[in-house]
């Protein structure tokens, strides 16, 4: 099973002696479920409404895609570099 990722890890040399900053994301876990589970109702009423369009199974399926490109982010690693200075991004 498919995890989003739990902490995002940032580190900038070239200031702040290259300190890494960890990011906890999975304290963002509990205000976007409650979002989802508020707006339920109207993403329910709103695939109802234009199920005869054909737009109706696209946006019930849109939550499980959004959950799976969050997921896939797991274990991406950016490293950007310039002559002074370096980024390293990692998803944990």
């Amino acid at each position: 099973m498919m995890r989003p990722p739990m902490i995002l890890c940032l580190r900038h040399s070239g200031s702040l002696m290259g300190l890494p900053l960890w990011l906890p994301l999975f304290l963002l876990l509990a205000p976007v479920f409650l979002l989802g589970v508020l707006f339920s109702p109207l993403v329910l009423i709103a695939a109802l409404l234009l199920w005869p369009v054909g737009l109706g199974k696209p946006i019930l399926l849109l939550g499980p895609a959004l959950y799976r490109i969050i997921a896939s982010l797991r274990g991406l690693e950016v490293d950007v570099k310039n002559e002074k200075e370096h980024v390293h991004i990692a998803f944990v």
